[in-house]
């Protein structure tokens, strides 16, 4: 976003597009990754029933393909973060476990020292199998890996890319728990609305999200689709979705197609979809905002011009 400060630098944080992951850390996910905190009772219950589930878990669970750090690399701005407590520490868990909140938290700091501009969304919005003492925890290692880029939050002052940028704090840290109200750096979980389509089908899926009223704080705009238990147990048969990867292309290759229209009518902030390198997610994000963007201070210039 650096390199579009030229016509994004007066815009406010929620005014532009944003790409996003949906469970952003749901990846490299095996046949041994252990089940998480969040996965359907019955699978952590019976042992030898998850044993012999677990190669269609895998394949139903990941919802991305690259590291955080790639992501981020990629373009990805916005990052759905869901934590478990498991073994005395901190994963991210979509179903599985993934990798630690250490691990995370050091890819996301390494990226800042080699990008120091660029503006990151982390949202933490999913919390299992954790009480206060955990989540006072987890805060304290936020803070100890991204204390210098953390933006305070603020109800009053409109947060420009500029204003950013000149504050040298590029990160919003969305804690979506009452303990974060004790930490000046974390924003409430009210300052992000991200409804939740919870659609099968594509065509119900954009109408849902073409519908969805946009609100005027970090809105987000989930164009993901959610399987069902006889999605996946359907899945072993050779007609049907094998994966959660075949089931979200029938989505993903009509997203661009619903940007590019929405764009035109409605305001758009921040979009998540799986597996985003399948698609030219980040690049069509990148042409809608100069597109609003771009156009807009051009014809601001030749109006200036002709005066």
């Amino acid at each position: 976003m650096r390199d579009m400060c030229g016509y994004l630098g007066d815009k406010l944080v929620t005014e532009v597009v944003v790409p996003g992951s949906h469970d952003s850390c749901a990846y490299n996910f095996t046949e041994k990754s252990p089940y998480g905190p969040d996965a359907i009772s019955w699978l952590i219950d019976n042992p030898t029933i998850g044993n012999i589930a677990q190669s269609i878990v895998v394949k139903w669970s990941q919802t991305q393909n690259r590291s955080t750090i790639e992501q981020l690399r990629d373009g990805i701005r916005y990052l759905d973060l869901r934590i478990g407590f498991v073994d005395n520490g901190f994963y991210l868990v979509h179903g599985l476990c993934g990798p630690s909140i250490d691990e995370v938290l050091s890819e996301i700091e390494q990226f800042v020292a080699q990008c120091p501009q660029e503006i990151i969304i982390l949202d933490f919005n999913h919390f299992y199998n954790m009480k206060e003492e955990q989540h006072t925890q987890l805060i304290n290692i936020i803070h100890q890996k991204l204390l210098k880029s953390m933006i305070p939050y603020t109800q009053d002052i409109p947060l420009t890319f500029n204003s950013l940028w000149e504050s040298q704090k590029t990160i919003f840290v969305m804690y979506h728990h009452a303990s974060c109200a004790a930490f000046p750096l974390l924003w409430p979980q009210q300052c992000i609305n991200s409804p939740w389509p919870d659609k099968t089908d594509p065509n119900d899926l954009f109408e849902y999200l073409r519908k969805c009223p946009r609100t005027p704080n970090f809105f987000v705009s989930q164009a993901i689709l959610t399987p069902r238990v006889s999605t996946v147990v359907s899945s072993v048969l050779p007609t049907q979705p094998s994966s959660l990867k075949n089931f979200t292309d029938m989505a993903n290759i009509t997203v661009i197609d619903w940007l590019m229209e929405q764009v035109k009518a409605h305001p758009l902030n921040i979009i998540i979809v799986d597996f985003y390198e399948s698609i030219n997610f980040v690049e069509a994000i990148i042409l809608i905002n100069q597109f609003k963007y771009l156009k807009q201070k051009t014809n601001h210039s030749t109006t200036q011009n002709s005066k």
